[in-house]
């Protein structure tokens, strides 16, 4: 949900935070309620929401706990993003600002 309480048309961007697999819902009202450490994940990193052809999906942060593997897939990941945004390695860099 955007900053305005609407709901954008088009799924949300890539992010380098680890989501579970999206849910279909009747209404953004209509969420499902979340309880211990998937509550607590929720409130520090929001869910993400869309309508796409008339329903709304709904995703929340993932609450597996990483491998190895998968802090090595994150790593390459965003070392390809800043590259991608020519991101210096060392001095000041207005995109690691």
């Amino acid at each position: 949900m955007e900053k305005n309480g609407s709901v954008p048309n088009q799924p949300p961007p890539p992010t380098l935070v680890q989501y579970r697999s999206p849910l279909q819902i009747e209404s953004p009202n209509d969420e499902p309620r979340l309880a211990g450490m998937e509550a607590l994940l929720s409130k520090i990193l929001p869910d993400r929401m869309w309508m796409n052809k008339g329903n709304f999906h709904v995703q929340y942060v993932s609450s597996t706990p990483a491998t190895t593997a998968d802090v090595r897939k994150l790593e390459e990941r965003l070392d390809r993003e800043l590259k991608k945004q020519d991101a210096h390695n060392i001095g000041v860099c207005n995109v690691r600002s």
